[in-house]
């Protein structure tokens, strides 16, 4: 969904890399929030792909505490067509 090789280990910096620039603002806000209050996250942005094609991303986020260390685990989900279909509405 990222555009990047399966398997390839995502860190901070890799995945703000993956998020449009402009997106990027909006998403750390949500994920610093939902590192800070432990609130499950919901977000979405724009991520740029390898052949220059834009797919929108939901993210879904919440802290689990892993090694006595807090931890965001998530997923992302591809929801290009749902705002496809928004924009043509």
């Amino acid at each position: 969904l990222l555009g990047l090789q399966p398997g390839t280990a995502i860190d901070h910096d890799r995945l703000f890399a993956c998020i449009h620039p402009d997106d990027r603002k909006k998403a750390a806000a949500a994920i610093a929030d939902a590192a800070s209050s432990g609130q499950r996250l919901m977000c979405e942005f724009r991520a740029p792909q390898p052949d220059a094609s834009i797919r929108w991303l939901a993210c879904y986020m919440e802290r689990h505490i892993r090694d006595n260390e807090p931890v965001l685990v998530g997923l992302m989900q591809d929801i290009s067509e749902q705002k496809a279909r928004e924009h043509q509405s």
